[in-house]
């Protein structure tokens, strides 16, 4: 599901805020006033999850409904008042254009080496992502 991709491979890796006063991170470190935090909402998403850093796609399948049990460790969109106003259209949009995809092309990656190393920028790629798309029933050029 692409819940459990986001959890697990959440693509905003961390959020920096401002600490408006004395900011208590743990029990014992405090970020003091004014300074900038960085959250890892990577690390976030984990917290919680039984083998958080495993891929389950089936977590969130109505049996178990993890994502409701950890909701405020499902951090890809926020949560609470600060979550992100477009989630609800980024799902529906991204279901539509996978279901799109799924029925119209075919496609095929290539691996290597690097295919399952994970560059960190702004957002996480993949370290290379070779892909050929083809219309489905089209045939293979050789």
């Amino acid at each position: 599901s692409t819940q459990s991709t986001w959890g697990h491979r959440a693509p905003a890796t961390m959020v920096l805020t401002k600490a408006q006063g004395q900011c208590p991170l743990t029990a014992n470190v405090t970020a003091p006033h004014n300074s900038v935090v960085i959250a890892s909402i990577t690390s976030a998403c984990l917290q919680g999850f039984p083998d958080g850093e495993v891929f389950r796609p089936d977590r969130m399948l109505p049996d178990k409904r993890e994502d409701l049990k950890y909701k405020d460790n499902y951090l890809p969109f926020g949560v609470g008042p600060h979550r992100c106003v477009g989630y609800n259209l980024a799902i529906q949009h991204l279901a539509a254009f996978l279901a799109l995809v799924a029925t119209s092309v075919e496609w095929e990656r290539r691996m290597s080496a690097g295919s399952d190393d994970i560059l960190y920028l702004p957002t996480i790629y993949p370290r290379d992502c070779i892909v050929s798309f083809r219309p489905l029933n089209t045939p293979i050029a050789h």
